[in-house]
């Protein structure tokens, strides 16, 4: 496509006038290479969202003629971003969730929190030791971006294991699907506080910024709405399955609904002031498919396996330039190792290790040092990236970093995991 750009510029810039014709061209582009990748990752070792980053790098000269119209590519991510949420909430069983929420919600709220209080300190420090000037807005935002991870790449890696206690797998999941969510609204909320009128000489101060009282507030108001339109999105699925069930409805009409519901969530969290994302987690959360929509459910989230999430990572590669990966390659890398050696690990043992000598636990340290190293950070966090990043300064730090992270994480962390789980002997 690279050779019609130059043989044919002015009838390629007339086609792209209009947001619409962007729009469904960048989705044509982004849909065959999620297929092709999809094809490609299976016989290799490397997985898909890896070849996605480097292929969104070498598609950086067609793409970046799609990628004028921010707007178009902020719609095409939120879009994804609602329905990846809505199947994370679908491949939780609820009744197990609920047996262990109080591990989960440590893990997942004051876990997630940590974790970017943590890395803005390293962050700082790293770029102090090096003499480079970063303002502290970019730190505490690529922070919380980073902040959350990503069942997506744990699901696949836990697949190849039989725990010896199954509710380590439970726990891994659901967390990172609802540490997704909390990633999002910790996000948002540095975010505003960063656009602000305050500006602060540290990262860490945005952080306690949130404890105050308006922002609390609104905080909880977010959830609140969102919980609300979680709830009622639940209602609509569970309410139509049970209609189709006793009038015998065809199996494959159920499609629509899964589609159209999540979308209307998203919507009706963002008109009342709420959070889309978390109503789209909580509507897949609370339903729980019944047996005649099985393979309905099969299908989205083969879609959203299968297409969703490389767009996401199709679109972080090609929006970092290699000059830009090159210039922050030092900090990068070492910003990552420290973020998975050192900063997963101490925000696992500091949320869990009480629970550990809770009356009747399950949990033991073994269990606690695997959940420290099955913490890849993907595609929700990718996707804030691309959503905000270029309208930030200083975004090639942003990018660089970000880039750096997500990659490692997702090449160090899955190969060692069997190897892991067997040293440690909490599955084979």
């Amino acid at each position: 496509m690279a050779i019609f750009l130059r043989i044919f510029p002015q009838e390629i810039n007339q086609f792209l006038a209009s947001s619409h014709r962007i729009f469904y061209s960048l989705l044509a582009i982004l849909f065959f290479f999620s297929f092709f990748i999809n094809r490609l990752a299976p016989a290799t070792k490397i997985p898909a969202f890896v070849w996605s980053i480097f292929f969104g790098i070498a598609l950086q000269p067609v793409l970046a003629v799609l990628e004028k119209s921010g707007s178009v590519i902020t719609l095409t991510i939120e879009l994804i971003a609602a329905y990846i949420l809505f199947d994370g909430g679908v491949e939780i069983s609820f009744r197990y969730f609920k047996k262990w929420v109080g591990v989960i919600a440590s893990l997942s709220f004051i876990g997630t929190i940590l974790t970017a209080l943590f890395f803005a300190v390293s962050l700082s420090w790293i770029f102090n030791k090096l003499n480079i000037f970063v303002p502290a807005a970019a730190i505490a935002l690529v922070s919380a971006i980073l902040s959350s991870t990503d069942p997506a790449a744990i699901i696949p890696s836990l697949e190849q294991l039989k725990f010896k206690r199954p509710y380590l797998k439970l726990i891994a999941v659901s967390e990172s699907a609802t540490n997704d969510v909390v990633g999002v609204i910790l996000t948002r909320f540095i975010l505003i506080a960063i656009t602000g009128a305050v500006i602060t000489q540290k990262p860490i101060q945005y952080f306690f910024s949130l404890a105050q009282q308006g922002t609390v507030f609104s905080f909880f108001r977010e959830i609140v709405i969102g919980l609300i339109c979680g709830f009622l999105g639940f209602l609509a699925l569970h309410y139509w399955t049970k209609h189709s069930k006793q009038k015998e409805i065809q199996e494959g009409t159920d499609t629509a609904l899964y589609f159209s519901v999540p979308l209307g969530v998203f919507a009706l969290g963002g008109i009342f002031g709420g959070s889309g994302f978390l109503g789209t987690f909580l509507t897949g959360l609370f339903f729980e498919a019944e047996t005649h929509t099985k393979k309905i459910v099969d299908f989205f989230e083969n879609f959203v396996q299968a297409f969703g999430k490389p767009i996401i990572f199709l679109l972080l590669g090609s929006i970092v330039p290699l000059e830009v990966l090159f210039k922050t390659s030092l900090i990068g890398i070492s910003a990552a190792f420290i973020f998975i050696f050192i900063i997963r690990p101490l925000v696992v043992f500091i949320t869990l290790g009480p629970w550990i000598f809770q009356k009747n636990s399950k949990l033991n340290f073994a269990d606690l040092l695997f959940l420290s190293f099955i913490r890849e950070t993907g595609v929700i966090p990718a996707a804030l990236i691309v959503m905000i990043g270029t309208t930030l300064p200083y975004a090639d730090y942003l990018f660089g970093i970000g880039m750096w992270v997500i990659l490692l994480t997702l090449l160090i962390e899955p190969p060692l995991t069997p190897y892991i789980a067997k040293k440690l002997a909490v599955a084979v």
